[in-house]
C-alpha cells in the first residue's frame, strides 16, 4: 500500500481497490457482475493488476494496465495491448515508475 500512497501523491489520482468476494481489503470494490468491473475499469486512468482475469479485462478496455507476474510466466501469459507494461517479480519502486510512465503516455494519447 505504500507504493499505491506514493502514485497517489504523485499522480494526483486516487487509488480504488477491487477485490472477489472472498479477499479480504477494506475498502475495495466489489462486484456482482464481470460488466460491471469492465464499466468501472473503463472509467480508470490506469489499472495495476497482477496475472489474473480482471489485468486482462482492463487491457481488453484499452486502460493503460500495469500486470505484475510473480512466479507465472509472463512472456506466456501476459495481456496484450497497446498500452501495457508488464513486469516480472519487480520492485515496489519499479511499480511507481512504470505506473507514472502509463500515465504520462496516455496523457499524451
Amino acid at each position: 500500500q505504500a507504493a499505491a500512497r506514493e502514485l497517489s501523491e504523485a499522480s494526483g489520482l486516487a487509488v480504488e481497490w477491487c477485490a472477489g468476494p472472498e479477499e479480504q481489503l477494506s475498502g475495495a470494490k466489489r462486484f456482482e457482475a464481470l460488466d460491471e468491473v469492465a464499466r468501472w475499469l473503463c472509467k480508470a486512468a490506469l489499472y495495476i493488476g497482477n496475472d489474473s482475469g480482471i489485468t486482462h479485462l482492463a487491457a481488453a478496455c484499452g486502460v493503460a494496465t500495469l500486470a505484475i507476474f510473480r512466479s507465472s510466466d509472463a512472456a506466456i501469459w501476459s495481456p496484450r495491448g497497446q498500452h501495457v507494461i508488464v513486469l516480472q517479480a519487480p520492485d515496489p519502486r519499479l511499480v511507481v515508475e512504470a505506473a507514472l510512465a502509463l500515465l504520462s503516455a496516455a496523457a499524451v494519447r
